[in-house]
């Protein structure tokens, strides 16, 4: 060894970029906020703080699925079960197969609860509804 770091299975930070984008874009504020080894198969799963998870298989970490599951929210966990991957995000909980199909969906019913009355609240405040009902203006 000559003294660099010049390692052949070292990743360039853009390699690692283009495993949720098609093209790697240096602007991209994208990252990856969780990751799980499949119990049942060879993949990798990872999940972003875009709302995306992939799956990857093989020693040169080949993309195997790529899918969506928040537009609003990051992944905070992933948890390989034998149907496939349970994913947290701030405001649910998913299980998907392992070739990207919805299972199971549970959202924070409550968390959404609070925000419709909070919403309400500032309707009334604003003179735009007087409690649930629409206020007619007349001309």
């Amino acid at each position: 060894m000559d003294g660099t770091n010049d390692a052949p299975y070292a990743l360039d930070y853009s390699e690692s970029m283009a495993f949720f984008n098609s093209a790697y874009n240096p602007t991209s504020a994208q990252s990856i906020t969780a990751t799980e080894f499949d119990i049942a198969q060879e993949l990798l799963w990872a999940g972003s703080n875009e709302g995306r998870v992939a799956s990857f298989y093989g020693c040169e970490l080949r993309k195997y699925t790529g899918f969506r599951v928040s537009t609003t929210s990051d992944i905070r966990s992933i948890l390989s079960i034998t149907e496939g991957p349970l994913i947290l995000t701030s405001d649910s909980l998913s299980l998907y197969t392992r070739q990207e199909i919805l299972k199971l969906q549970k959202e924070d019913i409550e968390k959404k609860e609070r925000i419709e009355k909070l919403r309400q609240k500032a309707m009334i405040e604003h003179g735009l509804v007087d409690e649930g009902n629409p206020i007619e203006e007349h001309y």
